[in-house]
């Protein structure tokens, strides 16, 4: 009780990726919403390769479909699968320095390449494709990320205005500042799109209705870190328009009134992150988000800030942890421009990217940074340090306690995607807290990588996937059955269809945890069975037989 009682009182920093995160934009690689979806798709729907001969008598490579459903781990059943991005890109492979040693032709060439693999991608779902079952599941994700119609209006967006395929459109020169700002906000939401996705605004709702005490820091390598500011400062000003209270919307406020904390993202809490390969000489420039050039002193960069005294430089981990949390504790909002070129120059290695420094010891506190580039103790964008001692804390303890593993897919259709994973890494928590209170060694945590089966892949798929995957088959060849026969008692001659062919489903096998309660069920099933036999098909007898399914 005294553990759930301080998880509840527990201080959350929220740390938030943006591309493919909480933004499904990715403006380096010019990639809308369409083909971040579409992307998506490609990258959890498996198949196979099969060579085919052409009516001109060529060979041909088709990738054929080889699961119904979309999984981020391929489908064990199966042998020698792969994802779509994969095999469209292996279709159009880039040449290196060896194939063409002239490098703008080379990169001209790999660019070309790069594009007819995408428009493979964003023909997947298309009709005449292998990826044609998956087309609702495109348009669906599409349609969660469109604008209210009532959000619409207050921006003054056309229903026909399509977004813009090549990136930002940018304020008339002739503005003055103001004009400048808002033509730029309205610009986020070109073609009636969310840039922040719902799932996030959720979020914050959500933590709010629960009375958490909560932070949010946005962090990227990117300059795109300003529109994210920019879209979270309307909504905490009571001025965003899917949330200003204008046309019907709902009013949310992060600005300190009415009991709310003020989250809003001032310049003295933004930064800018020089990373050091000794942690002590890590750097942090508070007040701007321009980065320098690796090779130009940051006195030299920010020299007239500097002197005005808008931006200072703070180096060491433990004195920007430090300032970082003081402002945290004053407004409740950061931004955090992370150190792209340390990291790329170490070959994006998981001990150079964003650093997340964590202390421990503090019970009190947990820290939470959302990421879709985080896959194993190798391959990680996050960069998990101890407070104290500086040393990294390995993978395996930092995995849905202080890291998330963004699934972008889920992301989009679940509105209470982040509560749940916040939930389960508050309950892993707690979990180590308890082991270090009872004197118990929590290194058994890093012994096995932390893999999923089938069934836990299945638990937490999406409710539509879950459903597609368990019971609407049978429902459905059932609905079928009855519509047919047309019986005197349709629900009761349902039910009992579903009991009598229970076993073509193939549910994937739970843990041994699970599976001790694995009896009790399947005795209960029979007792039903024998029901649905023995029994007249009355209304309260189906009744008890649809629960117990």
């Amino acid at each position: 009780l005294a553990r759930k009682m301080a998880e509840e009182k527990r201080r959350l920093v929220l740390y938030f990726d943006l591309n493919k995160t909480i933004v499904m934009k990715d403006s380096c690689n010019n990639l809308n919403e369409e083909k971040i979806i579409a992307k998506l798709i490609a990258i959890q729907a498996w198949g196979r390769t099969e060579t085919k001969t052409t009516k001109s008598g060529e060979e041909q490579i088709v990738w054929v479909l080889a699961q119904d459903t979309l999984s981020k781990e391929p489908p064990q059943e199966v042998e020698d699968v792969i994802n779509y991005w994969d095999f469209a890109h292996d279709q159009f492979p880039p040449k290196n320095e060896e194939e063409e040693e002239n490098e703008e032709k080379r990169k001209e060439f790999n660019k070309a390449q790069r594009d007819l693999a995408m428009e493979k991608v964003m023909n997947l779902t298309q009709p005449g494709n292998p990826g044609t079952r998956f087309k609702k599941t495109f348009e669906k994700m599409l349609k969660c990320l469109e604008l209210p119609k009532n959000a619409r209006t207050v921006l003054g967006i056309a229903d026909d205005e399509k977004p813009d395929e090549e990136g930002k459109q940018e304020a008339a020169p002739d503005m003055d500042t103001f004009q400048k700002d808002e033509a730029n906000f309205r610009n986020l939401f070109r073609g009636g799109r969310y840039y922040l996705i719902p799932s996030f605004f959720k979020t914050l709702v959500g933590l709010k209705k629960a009375k958490r005490e909560f932070a949010i820091v946005f962090r990227s390598y990117g300059a795109e870190i300003e529109g994210a500011v920019t879209e979270f400062n309307k909504l905490c000003e009571g001025a965003h328009p899917c949330f200003s209270g204008k046309g019907g919307t709902p009013l949310v406020k992060f600005d300190g009134s009415k009991g709310t904390k003020n989250l809003k993202i001032e310049r003295n809490c933004k930064g800018v992150y020089y990373r050091h390969e000794e942690v002590e000489e890590t750097r942090m420039v508070f007040g701007s988000l321009d980065k320098a050039d690796p090779e130009e002193a940051l006195e030299d960069f920010y020299g007239g800030a500097l002197e005005e005294g808008d931006v200072h430089i703070v180096t060491g981990a433990m004195e920007i942890y430090m300032e970082i949390m003081e402002k945290l504790h004053e407004q409740g909002g950061f931004a955090i421009r992370d150190d792209w070129e340390y990291w790329h120059s170490n070959d994006e290695n998981a001990d150079s990217g964003k650093l997340l420094l964590v202390d421990q010891t503090d019970y009190g506190t947990q820290h939470i940074f959302f990421d879709d580039n985080i896959e194993n103790e190798e391959h990680s964008i996050v960069d998990v340090r101890d407070l104290i001692s500086g040393e990294k804390i390995p993978f395996k303890r930092c995995i849905n306690k202080y890291l998330v593993r963004v699934d972008p897919y889920r992301a989009i259709l679940e509105q209470d995607y982040f509560l749940k994973m916040i939930e389960l890494c508050e309950m892993k928590r707690s979990e180590e807290i308890a082991k270090i209170e009872q004197g118990l060694s929590t290194e058994e945590e890093s012994v096995h990588e932390p893999t999923l089966s089938e069934w836990e892949l299945l638990m937490q798929c999406p409710s539509e996937d879950y459903l597609k995957r368990t019971v609407l088959p049978l429902v459905y060849q059932g609905l079928k059955i009855v519509d047919i026969e047309r019986p005197n008692n349709p629900v009761g001659a349902l039910a009992h269809y579903i009991l009598k062919h229970k076993n073509d489903v193939r549910i994937p096998e739970p843990p041994p945890e699970e599976k001790e309660e694995i009896p009790e069920k399947e005795a209960t099933e029979e007792k039903a069975d024998g029901m649905a036999s023995q029994r007249s098909m009355q209304s309260k007898e189906n009744a008890q037989i649809i629960m117990k399914v």
